[in-house]
C-alpha cells in the first residue's frame, strides 16, 4: 500500500474503519457455518480477528486469510467489506491478496464490479488472472463476454488452467462471438480445455455432439437462429465439494454445509431448471441470441 496515493490512502482509511468496527459486531455463532477454510482446526478466528487480519497492510498472508474468511461468510457482502475487496482488486501489489479480493467481490458484487474483475484478466500475474476467470463465472454482464473469448483464443501461451475457466465461464452468454469461440477451443491441444469447452456448449444449446468441431458446426448452420440456444437462466455456476474426512466427524467445527451451484448475479429466474436437468431435455427452451460482435471469432 505504499504507492497509494492521497485520494486511495482515504478510502483505504474509511474501509479499515468500517470493517474493523463491524467486524467486532458480528456474530459468533455465524463462525461455524461460515468459514468453510477452517474444517481442520479447533479454534477458528472471530469474525473481529478475520477482519483485522485482513486490513494489515504489513502481513500480505494474513491479509488473503482474513479476506478469504470474510469472503466465505454469510456477512461477508456487507458494504463496508464491498469497499475493501474493490480498493484491493484495484491498489494491492501482492497477486494473493488480489486474488482473494476478487473472489470474494465476484460472490457477493453487482454486474458493474465485472468490468473491473475483466481489467484482471491481462494481469501479468497467473494467479490474479485465474482468480478473474473463475470470479466472471459467478457475474453476467454480456460486457466482458468479449475479454472472455480474446483471452481463451488469443492469449497463446495462457497457462491452460486459466483457460478452462475462461471457457466454463463463456457457457453464460448466448450469442455467435462465445458459440465459435468455444468451438473453435475443442481444437486446442489441452483435454480439460477441449471438456470445459464441451461442458459450455452444452449448456448453452443442450446438444451433446462431443469433442467434434465439424460437428457442432454442422448443426449450428442446419438451426434456425431463434433456437439455437437455451435460456441464459440455465447456467449454474460451478462449485467445489468434497466428502468429509474422518477429522471433520469428530471436530465440532468441522461440519460444513457446502455451496451449492447457483445463477451468476445479472440472472434471476425462481422458476430455473439444474444444470442437470438438461440431460434429459428433447426440446430445450429457445432463446434469441445476442447479435454477433463484429469482431467476433469464426470457426471454419
Amino acid at each position: 500500500m505504499r504507492s497509494m496515493g492521497p485520494a486511495t490512502r482515504t478510502r483505504w482509511a474509511r474501509c479499515v474503519r468500517g470493517v474493523l468496527a463491524f467486524g467486532v459486531l458480528a456474530g459468533c455463532d455465524t463462525i461455524t457455518s461460515d468459514f468453510q477454510w477452517l474444517g481442520q482446526q479447533i479454534s477458528p478466528p472471530s469474525p473481529g480477528e478475520a477482519a483485522t487480519w485482513a486490513v494489515d497492510p504489513t502481513n500480505p498472508t494474513l491479509q488473503r486469510e482474513g479476506l478469504a474468511l470474510i469472503g466465505d461468510a454469510s456477512f461477508g457482502g456487507e458494504e463496508q467489506y464491498l469497499k475493501l475487496y474493490r480498493v484491493y482488486v484495484e491498489e494491492s501489489i501482492d497477486p494473493l491478496v488480489k486474488s482473494a479480493a476478487i473472489l470474494a467481490l465476484a460472490r457477493y458484487g453487482t454486474t458493474d464490479d465485472a468490468f473491473m474483475i475483466a481489467k484482471q484478466l491481462r494481469s501479468p500475474n497467473a494467479q490474479v488472472r485465474l482468480a478473474a476467470a473463475k470470479g466472471l463465472q459467478r457475474i453476467y454482464q454480456p460486457k466482458v463476454e468479449a475479454d472472455l473469448w480474446r483471452s481463451l483464443l488469443l492469449a497463446e501461451e495462457e497457462d491452460s488452467n486459466i483457460r478452462v475457466e475462461l471457457a466454463l465461464a463463456l457457457g453464460q452468454y448466448r450469442s455467435d462471438a462465445a458459440f465459435q469461440a468455444l468451438v473453435a477451443a475443442l481444437d486446442q491441444p489441452e483435454l480439460s480445455v477441449n471438456r470445459a469447452a464441451e461442458w459450455s456448449l452444452w449448456v448453452m444449446t443442450a446438444q451433446s455432439h462431443g469433442l467434434n468441431r465439424p460437428e457442432w458446426l454442422r448443426w449450428y448452420e442446419a438451426t434456425p437462429v431463434a433456437s439455437r440456444f437455451t435460456p441464459p437462466t440455465d447456467y449454474l455456476f460451478l462449485t467445489y465439494q468434497r466428502p468429509f474426512g474422518w477429522l471433520a466427524s469428530i471436530n465440532p467445527f468441522g461440519r460444513r454445509v457446502w455451496e451449492r451451484p447457483g445463477l451468476p448475479t445479472g440472472l434471476s429466474d425462481p422458476g430455473q431448471r439444474s444444470t442437470d436437468d438438461l440431460r434429459g431435455a428433447s426440446s430445450p427452451e429457445p432463446s434469441s441470441p445476442s447479435p454477433p460482435a463484429s469482431s467476433a471469432p469464426t470457426v471454419r
